[in-house]
């Protein structure tokens, strides 16, 4: 209940439904020239920090207000897997960045890490306010063979993940050996 019904009535229709967090991290409420406009900070909050945080900005206005916070989509932050194979073909894959992820849940989201071929990992961070990249080895035997996480980096918005798919050297040689096969074959013959 409003404390001044009238005062707040034109402005329920923009304190109502889906809002945007902004790239600052507020939210803002209202229209400019309201009573009800305001900005609440919610970046880093979890959703029942985010409600409690609403509903204090709100108690401002209203007897006991009750909010009900809920993450609609994760659109502004995305981190990419990108493959590489020795032919230099390119697959890029984005994923929503949630601030949960690290080097291994990434290349699990993509469905498509075949164990039998010999990877190169790395992540390419984008350093802030400059042109240049960090480039971070990722030890991927150490991460899945034997449990170490030194190489599993959280990851960050903008990171991308490079996965190199390399031709065990097994496969090679057994490309190699039908030809010297077949060239021993003929001499014989």
């Amino acid at each position: 209940m409003p404390k001044d019904p009238q005062k707040f009535q034109e402005d329920e229709k923009h304190i109502f439904g889906n809002h945007i967090i902004g790239p600052d991290g507020y939210i803002t409420f209202g229209t400019w020239n309201s009573p009800l406009h305001g900005r609440v900070y919610v970046q880093g909050l979890t959703i029942e920090e985010c409600q409690q945080a609403i509903e204090f900005y709100f108690s401002k206005h209203f007897e006991e207000p009750k909010v009900a916070v809920d993450i609609f989509t994760y659109n502004s932050k995305a981190y990419y897997v990108i493959f590489q194979s020795q032919t230099k073909d390119e697959r890029i894959l984005k994923f929503p960045y949630t601030g949960n992820e690290n080097v291994r849940d990434a290349i699990a989201n993509t469905g498509s890490f075949q164990p039998n071929v010999f990877k190169r990992v790395w992540v390419a961070r984008p350093v802030v306010n400059s042109s240049q990249v960090d480039v971070l080895p990722v030890d991927w035997e150490a991460i899945t063979v034997h449990g170490k996480s030194d190489s599993n980096y959280q990851l960050m918005p903008g990171d991308r993940i490079y996965v190199l798919e390399d031709t065990p050297p097994t496969m090679q040689r057994s490309r190699f050996l039908p030809r010297r096969t077949r060239v021993t074959t003929t001499v014989l013959r």
